[in-house]
């Protein structure tokens, strides 16, 4: 997985001037994607929405939406849950259980062949990444 857009993002949050709230803090935190509901085909330019349910483990987790890049291959899409965290050393409270949440990715399909989504689902022992993956035709 790319991570120049987290490392971008990083510098982007970080460089703002933050005068007036100089003690509040901003981290981006990814979601394990834990169920995902995609049709088995697709139709070129049709857009479509997925139902994707992901782990929130705090409650100073705020979804903000899911990041998509193309992957090793043309017809690879990584798609990850992203959240900002809020002062996570101050008043964050995790679960003792994640919470299992809800919700939608547009999604647009451009090619004419196939897809592979690769939805993420964590870090396996050796730190590589672990997707959930499927393979959807176009027709």
């Amino acid at each position: 997985m790319k991570i120049s857009f987290f490392l971008l993002l990083s510098i982007i949050i970080f460089s703002c001037s933050l005068d007036d709230v100089s003690d509040i803090s901003f981290e981006h935190e990814l979601n394990p994607i834990v169920r995902v509901k995609t049709p088995d085909s697709l139709s070129v330019s049709e857009h479509y929405n997925f139902s994707i349910e992901y782990e929130n483990t705090a409650d100073c987790y705020v979804f903000i939406g899911f990041y998509v890049e193309e992957g090793e291959q043309p017809q690879e899409r990584i798609i990850t849950a992203l959240s900002t965290v809020t002062d996570p050393a101050k008043n964050c409270r995790l679960y003792e259980f994640p919470r299992v949440e809800n919700a939608s990715l547009e999604f647009i399909a451009n090619r004419e062949d196939f897809y592979i989504l690769k939805f993420w689902q964590g870090w396996d022992e050796k730190g590589n990444p672990i997707y959930l993956e499927r393979r959807i035709e176009i027709k």
